[in-house]
């Protein structure tokens, strides 16, 4: 059972290197995945693999595994393999305090002027999003 276990996790990690090795390749110029992997194993150097697209997946791939292992917080936390932020109320209190702290600090006119809505959120919407969630999970 523990063998399988790490034949499976292997094949998990393997398909976790495809997937880099094919996300930073794709692109508006598109890049030979072979010259992705000598960039990365530090043998050739190209400044759109290392500067630009290699942080975004890198992003992207934390933000999967947090967003995972926030999940299975969830669900172990309530004891419901079936509960998720919509069945709690937690994805709606979130959006409440987010519009809350939006409305509080003026609106959204400056940030749809500049067509980047996070760059101009104010800073306590991070903070009232998160206060709404846990309040509404704990009114439910």
């Amino acid at each position: 059972m523990a063998g399988r276990r790490l034949l499976v996790f292997l094949g998990l990690l393997v398909l976790l290197a495809l997937g880099l090795v094919l996300g930073v390749a794709q692109g508006a110029v598109p890049i030979a995945p072979g010259e992705v992997v000598r960039a990365l194993l530090g043998l050739s150097e190209n400044p759109i693999i290392t500067e630009l697209r290699l942080p975004r997946v890198l992003a992207a791939m934390l933000v999967g595994a947090v967003l995972g292992i926030s999940g299975a917080a969830f669900q172990g936390l309530f004891r419901n393999p079936l509960a998720d932020p919509y069945l709690m109320g937690s994805a709606a209190g979130a959006a409440f305090g987010v519009t809350l702290a939006v409305t509080l600090a003026g609106g959204l006119s400056s940030a749809f002027a500049q067509h980047a809505v996070f760059t101009h959120l104010p800073a306590s919407a991070i903070l009232f999003g998160f206060l709404g969630a846990v309040g509404a999970v704990l009114l439910t």
